[in-house]
């Protein structure tokens, strides 16, 4: 999260890695870290506290699976240090709140077809 993010988007983030049981780590800058804590916003399990830049740099040598940047400010930067089409990037706010748990729920494939010559184990 940087400092220009939506802190409603983040915290809607926050619920919905939370409600779905994913492992969360959220980088927050000094000034955002400073108000949370004012306000007694309980993150302090997960958050880590470092300047944009520490994190872009950070981020290619943690390698997670997958990232969700609220704000797509460093959205190339991010791409670009990488360096890696299997980590998942997801860039910018959930359209919709429901839709916030998608990035956090195992993702499943199904597809049913209808084969020229009828359709197989019917």
């Amino acid at each position: 999260m940087n400092e220009a993010a939506d802190p409603v988007a983040v915290l809607r983030e926050i619920a919905a890695a939370l409600r779905t049981g994913a492992i969360l780590t959220l980088s927050l800058p000094p000034t955002v870290a400073r108000a949370w804590s004012e306000a007694e916003v309980p993150f302090a399990d997960f958050a880590l506290v470092e300047t944009d830049q520490q994190w872009i740099g950070a981020v290619s040598k943690r390698r997670p699976s997958r990232i969700r940047l609220v704000d797509p400010v460093y959205a190339k930067s991010i791409a670009w240090a990488l360096g890696s089409p299997a980590i998942h990037l997801a860039v910018g706010p959930a359209p919709h709140p429901r839709a916030a748990l998608l990035p956090y729920l195992r993702e499943q494939s199904l597809s049913i077809t209808n084969h020229r010559f009828g359709t197989p184990l019917r």
